[in-house]
């Protein structure tokens, strides 16, 4: 099956945009969703790392973040833990 020519991407069309983490650094979306927590850290990276790079995903969105994970994980624990200390700061009444 031939495929056709890879379609670069135009950003400031509205759409859903399905990146890697890696892809993600330097752009901005107004929503994100970080979907596969309990997968991190990848097998035989270093879990520094891959914080860091879950850092860069998350700073990518400017109104809403979101995330999802399907089990429980040292990642995910993490996650909820910083959840637990900083979700208060956000919360207006």
């Amino acid at each position: 099956m031939a495929s056709g020519p890879l379609r670069r991407e135009d950003w400031a069309v509205p759409c859903v945009k399905v990146l890697t983490l890696h892809s993600s650094k330097g752009l901005e979306f107004s929503v994100v969703f970080i979907a596969g927590l309990q997968a991190m850290p990848h097998r035989g990276e270093p879990p520094d790392e891959e914080m860091r790079l879950l850092y860069v995903g998350m700073t990518r969105a400017t109104h809403e973040l979101v995330f999802s994970a399907h089990a429980g994980s040292a990642m995910v624990d993490k996650i909820r833990e910083s959840i637990g200390v900083v979700g208060p700061r956000f919360i207006t009444s």
